[in-house]
């Protein structure tokens, strides 16, 4: 099986995001299309299959949407807290329960 690559297709959307995320392409690339070893002191790279970088790009994906999903959530209840007439650390919280999508 051949190793995964970066299409000319999605070469766009790998600089976007390597740019949000403030990596070089390079750096993106390599995490999802690739794993790397350490043996003996030795880094040692091995190339994916399509389906394992297709995954590897969805489990990323789907850490970045939990982590800035959590934020949002702190940042709301932060600013819920403070408000005036706010809950003040009385239990009022904001949550949302996402019934398909991301898990």
């Amino acid at each position: 099986e051949t190793a995964a690559s970066v299409t000319a297709a999605s070469r766009p959307s790998l600089a976007a995001a390597a740019e949000l995320w403030q990596v070089s392409e390079d750096e993106l690339r390599r995490a999802v299309c690739s794993r790397i070893f350490t043996a003996q002191g030795v880094d040692l790279e091995c190339g994916r299959s399509p389906a394992a970088a297709r995954a590897s790009a969805d489990a990323l994906a789907k850490r970045v949407y939990a982590a800035v999903f959590s934020w949002l959530i702190g940042r709301l209840n932060t600013v819920i807290a403070a408000a005036p007439g706010g809950s003040g650390g009385g239990g009022v919280t904001a949550g949302i329960v996402l019934k398909e999508g991301m898990k």
